[in-house]
């Protein structure tokens, strides 16, 4: 191009030098409140309106609209809306609320490129120092034994515990990509080692023991990275698929209860509990195999009592594992397109996975493990706070993996 032409090619500003300043920092503790304090999507109009404005003003809607996951998402909501409309007449607020969550979360991730330095920056101190001090405050309140925010709030003590031990579990989804922000940060394995023993000890004595099994979870997830690299992701592909759709067949095969103490061997109160749900689950899911038995019909049970065990609920609201809720309230259609999202979701992060730095990646297949985990012990798959945590999942890893990777 010779001196005083002009260029034909459009200038496609960085990500980060063209967002409001108060933008990431409004999205990003925005976030955090939601999954600590918001266990009812109280923070959710917030969370949705604040960045959205702003997202719709700077998305490629051409771009998005092609992207392999949005297809099989919006169809899982439709399907959603489909199974509304004929079995739970009381679910539009919550199909509502996801598809406002996924609006926000698609349109963020898929028109993310390019990075700006700014923002790397930005987003790497906003993520280090909100989530360490979301940790430290959490840990705090459950060593000391003063749940600052549930005595302000009015709560009972059963409701403290109940939502301390939850707001845990996102952070044992998100230790593997704080711990690598860290180091990345300040270089200093010394400080991420303090870090990881912190959130190990916090985790180990959390009223919530599924947070803990997420940290070991990731943190075997991160190490088989290591040694295997990119080639561990196609396993983990086909085995997250199996799990899927085998998990009525496979979790009835588990032995009950009453057969584990006819051998001596007794499980914690919360863990019978939870065997006895997956079962009662995994039988019913069977009799409407298609089309399930419809959106949120997992509450329709929860005055169901074991009469001849513990007389505890035989599923209290749901089934406290997400490919069983799947299974039972909306069928093999409803697997079918689960399916189609986890294929399009791990073939993303493949491609973004050849440019990611390997401590990245593994930090990212670590987060989701860590996911998968928490998802198949714990929480109903439709709560607002919990899509809110899987939300968040998927925005910082897409964050990290395309920062990270403009840095190599």
């Amino acid at each position: 191009m010779t001196t005083g032409q002009v260029s034909d090619q459009p200038t496609v500003p960085s990500f980060g030098a063209r967002y409001p300043r108060f933008a990431l920092p409004a999205f990003v503790c925005l976030l955090f409140l939601t999954v600590i304090f918001a266990r009812k999507g109280v923070y959710l109009p917030l969370v949705v309106l604040i960045p959205f404005a702003v997202l719709l003003e700077q998305a490629d809607l051409d771009r998005t609209l092609r992207h392999p996951v949005v297809l099989p998402v919006v169809l899982f909501l439709f399907y959603l809306v489909f199974s509304t409309i004929f079995f739970a007449a009381d679910g539009w607020a919550k199909v509502l609320e996801m598809m406002a969550i996924w609006a926000v979360t698609l349109l963020f991730v898929i028109n993310l490129d390019p990075l700006s330095d700014r923002f790397i920056e930005r987003a790497s101190r906003f993520f280090v120092f909100g989530f360490a001090a979301s940790v430290v405050f959490l840990g705090l309140e459950t060593l000391l034994g003063f749940p600052v925010f549930g005595r302000l709030l009015g709560w009972d003590d059963e409701k403290i515990i109940g939502d301390v031990g939850a707001s845990m579990a996102p952070f044992a989804i998100l230790a593997p990509l704080f711990l690598v922000a860290l180091y990345r940060r300040y270089g200093n394995a010394a400080l991420c080692l303090i870090a990881y023993a912190f959130l190990f000890v916090l985790l180990l004595f959390s009223p919530m023991s599924a947070a803990f099994l997420a940290l070991l979870a990731a943190t075997v997830g991160y190490a088989l990275f290591w040694f295997f690299g990119r080639r561990l992701l196609v396993p983990l592909q086909i085995l997250g698929a199996v799990y899927i759709l085998i998990s009525p067949v496979a979790i009835a095969e588990l032995p009950t209860t009453k057969e584990l103490r006819a051998s001596d061997i007794q499980l914690p109160a919360s863990w019978g509990h939870r065997l006895n749900i997956w079962h009662f689950a995994a039988g019913e899911s069977l009799h409407s195999p298609v089309f399930g038995q419809g959106f949120r019909a997992s509450r329709g049970y929860s005055d169901i009592r074991n009469v001849q065990g513990d007389n505890r609920q035989l599923m209290p609201l749901h089934p406290h594992n997400f490919a069983l809720q799947i299974w039972l309230e909306l069928g093999a259609l409803g697997i079918v397109i689960l399916l189609w999202i986890w294929w399009a979701v791990t073939r993303v992060l493949l491609v973004l996975f050849q440019r990611a730095p390997p401590d990245v990646s593994a930090a990212i297949v670590a987060t989701f493990l860590a996911l998968i985990v928490v998802s198949s012990l714990s929480f109903g798959f439709w709560q607002t706070w919990w899509q809110s945590v899987m939300a968040t999942t998927v925005v910082v890893s897409t964050v990290f993996a395309k920062m990270y990777a403009a840095r190599r």
